[in-house]
C-alpha cells in the first residue's frame, strides 16, 4: 500500500494510486511484478489482495523479480488456472543500464504473449527469449547471480589483501579494473567499497540471491565449491 508523500509523488506524476495487487489489476491489462523475494512474489500475485484476486480476461502478469524456479512455477501454474498469461523476466544490468533503459530481460514464456508484451518490457531494455516454459529465465539469472555473488565476495577480499600488504586500494582496484579482470561490476563494487557511493543493493539481497543458486545446485546435485564458499561468506556477514 503507498501512502504519505510516495503517492502524493505519484498523483502528481499523473499516476493513480491504490491499495494492492487487486486494484492495480482491477484497473490495468499488463501487470508488472518487481519485488524483493518470493514470498512478496507470492502475496503480490495470490494473496488475500492479489493481482488474481482482481484479474480478468486481459490480465497479464510479468514477473521481473529474482526468485526460486519451483516458486516462480507455482505462481505461473496459478496465474494459468485463472486464464491469466504469465511471463518471467527477470532483469541484469545494474544502476547505469537501469537510468539508459538498456537492461537485459530475461525472458520466457509464450512467445505471442511476449510479443504482444514487448514494447511495454524494451522500455527498460533489450529482451534476450531463453524459452517457452516460466522458470527458464530464472535459472539464467540465477546464473548471473552466481558469477555476481563471488566477483563481489573476491572482490572484498582482494582489497583486504592490498590493505594488509600496506598498497593503496584504489591504485590496486584501478591497475585490476583497468585489465583483463576489470567489469562494470568490479568496477562498480570497487568504488562502492572505496568512494561511498551508492550501493546496487544490501547484503541481505546478496544472500538471497546466492540462497537460489545453491537450490539449484542442490536440485540438480551438482557442487559449486566457489559458489558455496560465497554462500558461506555472505551468512557470516548478514546472518
Amino acid at each position: 500500500m503507498l501512502g504519505g508523500l510516495r503517492s502524493l509523488r505519484i498523483s502528481d506524476a499523473g499516476g493513480i494510486v491504490v491499495r494492492n495487487g487487486r486494484e492495480v489489476a482491477e484497473k490495468a491489462g499488463k501487470v508488472i511484478v518487481y519485488v524483493l523475494n518470493d514470498q512478496q512474489v507470492i502475496d503480490v500475485v495470490d494473496g488475500a489482495d492479489g493481482i488474481l484476486k482482481g484479474s480478468h480476461k486481459d490480465t497479464r502478469v510479468i514477473c521481473m523479480s529474482t526468485i526460486d524456479k519451483e516458486n516462480l512455477e507455482w505462481v505461473a501454474e496459478q496465474c494459468a488456472a485463472k486464464g491469466v498469461g504469465f511471463i518471467d523476466a527477470p532483469v541484469t544490468g545494474g544502476p547505469p543500464r537501469i537510468e539508459a533503459g538498456t537492461l537485459t530481460i530475461i525472458a520466457a514464456g509464450d512467445k505471442e504473449l511476449i510479443e504482444k508484451c514487448r514494447a511495454l518490457l524494451e522500455v527498460q531494455g533489450k529482451i534476450t527469449y531463453v524459452g517457452e516454459k516460466p522458470g527458464l529465465a530464472q535459472l539464467v539469472k540465477h546464473c548471473n547471480q552466481l558469477l555476481v555473488a563471488t566477483t563481489l565476495a573476491a572482490t572484498i577480499e582482494l582489497i583486504t589483501l592490498a590493505k594488509k600488504q600496506g598498497l593503496d586500494p584504489l591504485l590496486v582496484c584501478k591497475v585490476v579494473g583497468s585489465g583483463i579482470s576489470g567489469s562494470d561490476w568490479f568496477r562498480l563494487i570497487t568504488s562502492n567499497i572505496l568512494e561511498n557511493t551508492p550501493a546496487i543493493g544490501g547484503l541481505g539481497q546478496m544472500c538471497k540471491d546466492i540462497g537460489l543458486v545453491i537450490n539449484d545446485s542442490r536440485r540438480v546435485r551438482t557442487p559449486l565449491i566457489v559458489a558455496s564458499a560465497a554462500y558461506q561468506y555472505f551468512f557470516r556477514l548478514f546472518p
